[in-house]
């Protein structure tokens, strides 16, 4: 197993450890988990907190379910940043634990240089599960939740309702929206109290199109646009998909790494929470066209949504 229980993120990786998994049809894959049980190159050792460093917080996208270390895009982008990597993702987490793992690791680091969080529209189920220790708003704040109490949480039935159901309801789904957007908000804010250029990774499967033609444009427009986070939208075509995973190859690690990594560079030369990159943020002009950007893939008014 991958994973462990974690009183505070509800699981985390392994600490020290690799293990080689193979999904069927596919070549067994090597994942490493250095001391701090974030994945790495190596099980050896542990980030150095005085390097300059790029932390990375997300789910099974931002670990590189199904890559090579290498091919993942935190190891990608780490390169082009020139930056230590502090990959604390981890499979099947919701925005809130990743904030939670982001704020842990900056208070280790000393010298942070950029953030990227990632946000896919499923998460907005998964933030308001509640088996797990979760982050609710509360008068305005977040608070960190202890998992729901008592017999009925451990019926199956209940846990498909409220856990594992697809489907949102309006009102959860608005509630969903508002906490969401309150935990990148916080994460946005923490890095740049430690002088970190920060970031929101939004991958969209699908061919490369406009911002509007984005089925998740509109949580998008409140999650990001409406409150300036620089952020990349990246188009992934189905066939840079791991086949029979579902989740971005080696190919499409690349052109996300690319996206990142100018985002990154346009929210560290604005040094302020503008969205105005070309590349990814703010929302897009009203006469503007939005055009795919040749060497990223990702589409102009695109990377600007998240």
């Amino acid at each position: 197993r991958m994973g462990r229980p974690d009183a505070r993120f509800g699981w985390a990786l392994q600490h020290s450890r690799t293990l080689r998994i193979a999904e069927p049809g596919a070549a067994p894959v090597a994942y490493a988990f250095d001391a701090w049980g974030d994945r790495a190159r190596d099980a050896a050792g542990a980030p150095d907190p005085s390097r300059p460093s790029l932390v990375v917080a997300g789910e099974s996208m931002g670990v590189g379910h199904g890559l090579p270390f290498e091919d993942t895009f935190a190891a990608r982008l780490a390169s082009r940043l020139d930056l230590q990597l502090v990959n604390v993702s981890a499979g099947g987490y919701g925005t809130d634990q990743s904030l939670l793992r982001l704020e842990d690791a900056l208070g280790r680091l000393q010298r942070p240089a950029a953030c990227a969080m990632v946000f896919l529209p499923i998460q907005l189920q998964r933030n308001v599960q509640d088996y797990r220790p979760r982050l609710v708003l509360h008068d305005g704040s977040l608070t960190l939740a202890a998992p729901h109490p008592g017999f009925f949480q451990e019926l199956r039935l209940r846990d498909l309702w409220v856990n594992e159901l697809p489907v949102l309801g309006e009102e959860r789904l608005r509630g969903s929206i508002a906490l969401t957007a309150a935990v990148l908000r916080e994460g946005a804010g923490l890095c740049r109290s430690r002088g970190a250029a920060f970031a929101v990774l939004v991958v969209s499967v699908g061919p490369t199109r406009v911002f509007e033609a984005h089925p998740e444009a509109a949580v998008l427009r409140d999650l990001m646009v409406a409150q300036q986070l620089p952020f990349a939208l990246v188009d992934v075509q189905e066939d840079e998909l791991i086949p029979g995973d579902g989740h971005p190859g080696a190919r499409a690690s690349e052109r996300i790494a690319a996206a990142l990594a100018e985002v990154l560079d346009a929210s560290q030369r604005a040094g302020a929470p503008r969205n105005d990159s070309a590349a990814a943020r703010g929302s897009p002009p009203a006469d503007s066209g939005a055009s795919a950007a040749a060497s990223s893939g990702v589409t102009d008014r695109a990377a600007k949504a998240r």
